[in-house]
């Protein structure tokens, strides 16, 4: 028996009134930290990132990057006021991958959207099919992750930076 299905929101605790973006939280960097964990090599896709800001959820091929294995889809930067009751079936019933010149199929994969903006959660229905985790504004154009870190996230890492790294996903994965 599996147990209840729902998406994660990760958006920032900060949104501005005028509708601005601010950003900045980390919310795209820990979701492909979760993609390196689980892409052990390039041709995996565990993990797959669509881009949310031209996401079309009536298109039949929007999940055509995901294969039978894939366990994990981050719908990134999803446009402002997108209902997530159109993900409904996804969330719940599973994904449809409709691939060009091939067969169907579906599959039951964690759904993640990150966002700047609002996203329409509306009703009880909605509420009980997420989980949403709002990142406080630490960085800025003035202060990034290379400044406080004087190297690139995952690119410039030894084995003892994905250790640590590994070790502190652990902890976030108990709160996903």
């Amino acid at each position: 028996m599996r147990g209840k299905l729902f998406c994660t929101i990760f958006t920032d605790s900060r949104i501005s009134e005028d509708g601005e973006a601010n950003g900045r939280t980390g919310k795209t960097l820990i979701v492909r930290g979760l993609g390196n964990m689980l892409n052990t090599d390039e041709r995996a896709t565990v993990f797959v990132e669509v881009n949310g800001k031209d996401f079309d959820p009536k298109n039949k091929f929007k999940f055509s990057q995901c294969r039978l294995d894939t366990q994990l889809i981050h719908i990134n930067d999803i446009f402002k006021n997108y209902d997530i009751d159109n993900s409904f079936n996804d969330i719940t019933d599973g994904i449809n991958v409709d691939k060009k010149n091939d067969k169907p199929f579906k599959i039951f994969a964690k759904m993640i959207f990150s966002t700047n903006k609002t996203i329409l959660i509306n009703g009880e229905s909605s509420k009980d099919r997420v989980k949403v985790f709002e990142f406080a504004d630490y960085y800025s154009s003035k202060f990034s992750p290379i400044m406080e870190f004087k190297q690139w996230f995952f690119d410039d890492w030894n084995a003892m930076e994905y250790a640590r790294f590994d070790r502190f996903m652990m902890v976030v994965l108990k709160c996903i």
